[in-house]
């Protein structure tokens, strides 16, 4: 499982993740204000906690455990998507925690019993330009085939509408090549992918995926590295665990790979390559010479 955060490093950080992964919930592409806010949200709700635990109340229980459970769930990459779920509770306990916070004002501050409801109108602000870019995604005109494809979070989330559309031309492209797999890969052979569950899935469960190891990946280790399959599927996505740069490792084996499947596209008078199956050059097993 420390496989999927990066080690203990990205274990540790994970309540970082978290947190920005609340920010996200206040615009597709954290900054410094969404962060800011975010925080805000968490020291309420946090300032809060303890005196509706010891009221029993449901949602005291919920937090903890909801957000434990995120800390330790193996694929960091939905973290934002599955703290939406705890948005309604924090916002609650966050009006809870400032009426906390306001209640020793208001015999000099009158004015102060109305900071709950301001807290919650800053939160539901924030939450504006998520809600816009959303929404102008969702009604952006786009190919009725890649429709499908423009609901994933990437697509919500990359900074131009042309950007969103490559990337849901790219998915629809990497569904297709991977459904193609099991015609094109040898039973009892495999293939490497920054997207082993993702591959294997769409593949129909029918071909064996393994993940690029990561020392190869963050270069602590050399791509003749990848021995145990044949081929190597790169894909144009961004992996959140790893900063390698779109279809890796497309660039780094260069000719040394020969292609067996190939899709691109153009867009804007550019050319995007989609996905490309490449079979890994033979090597030598160990202690013998090329």
């Amino acid at each position: 499982m420390l496989d999927a955060f990066g080690g203990w490093s990205g274990l540790l950080l994970q309540p970082l993740q978290m947190l920005r992964g609340i920010a996200s919930l206040f615009g597709p592409n954290p900054d410094t204000m969404s962060i800011s806010v975010a925080c805000l949200l968490a020291l309420l709700a946090a300032i809060a906690l303890p005196s509706r635990l010891r009221a029993n109340h449901l949602d005291a229980w919920f937090t903890p455990i909801y957000a434990g459970l995120v800390l330790l769930w193996p694929y960091p990459a939905e973290t934002g998507r599955l703290l939406l779920v705890l948005m309604p509770v924090l916002m609650l306990q966050a009006w809870h925690g400032t009426g906390l916070l306001a209640t020793p004002m208001q015999q000099r501050l009158p004015a102060a019993r109305r900071l709950p409801g301001a807290a919650v109108l800053v939160f539901v602000a924030a939450c504006v330009p998520a809600w816009s870019t959303t929404i102008h995604r969702a009604t952006l005109p786009i190919d009725p085939a890649l429709a499908p494809y423009a609901r994933t979070p990437a697509y919500f989330a990359v900074d131009t509408d042309s950007a969103a559309t490559v990337h849901a031309e790219s998915w629809a492209r990497i569904v297709g090549m991977a459904a193609e797999l099991p015609g094109v890969v040898p039973p009892g052979d495999c293939v490497y992918s920054l997207f082993p569950a993702m591959t294997w899935f769409l593949s129909g469960r029918a071909t064996r995926v393994s993940e690029i190891p990561r020392e190869v990946a963050d270069g602590r280790a050399p791509l003749s590295g990848l021995r145990a399959c044949r081929f190597v599927l790169p894909v144009n996505l961004r992996n959140s665990r790893v900063e390698v740069p779109p279809l890796f490792p497309l660039a780094d084996l260069g000719s040394r790979a020969s292609p067996v499947l190939h899709s691109e596209f153009r867009h804007e008078g550019r050319r995007i390559v989609a996905a490309v199956l490449l079979k890994l050059p033979a090597q030598a097993p160990a202690g013998q010479s090329k």
